[in-house]
């Protein structure tokens, strides 16, 4: 049954949506079909011509820039299945950081990876950390134009390892 109003606790389902957003996330209302496809295809417009840029960092491309003794700070773009496997996660890798090489997570969420996430990793030069998530299509085929580093785990002390290993010089 269609409802005008959500309340808070009242449960709703929201359909057409590309992944999970956010507690607390609002939403806009378009009232016509054609206003959300002007929309969409703003969007699309904003992505080509935010296409065009320098090369992304890769995790093996940090280790060089760290064995030339740069101080670095790698950005990351985590996505995990759960909550409690990212906030895990997210302290797990935030506690890697030395005083050599910092480590930020721009974004933080739950779901899918999404062309968004890549948009972000690509605007931040970060490289997107994924738990038990797969990309998109559509974002598989806008990472590999952005040239944007994946790496998807699920064995959460994998990805833990690979950071390490990536900030000490072993990858």
């Amino acid at each position: 049954k269609s409802v005008k109003e959500a309340t808070p606790s009242m449960p709703v389902e929201i359909t057409g949506l590309n992944d999970v957003p956010q507690a607390g996330e609002l939403f806009r209302k378009i009232e016509s079909e054609k206003e959300a496809r002007d929309a969409i295809e703003r969007k699309k417009i904003e992505r080509e011509v935010e296409a065009e840029h320098p090369r992304r960092l890769t995790l093996e491309e940090f280790y060089e820039r760290i064995e030339m003794g740069e101080k670095q700070q790698l950005n990351i773009v985590l996505k995990c299945d759960v909550r409690g496997s990212l906030e895990a996660l997210k302290a797990s890798l935030l506690n890697l950081a030395t005083e050599e090489v910092g480590i930020s997570i721009v974004h933080e969420g739950v779901g899918n990876i999404s062309e968004s996430d890549i948009m972000l990793a690509s605007a931040s030069n970060a490289i997107i950390v994924g738990f038990q998530v797969r990309p998109s299509s559509s974002a598989r085929k806008l990472a590999e134009q952005e040239e944007i580093d994946i790496r998807l785990y699920s064995i959460i002390y994998d990805a833990i390892n690979e950071v390490k290993a990536a900030m000490e010089g072993m990858l």
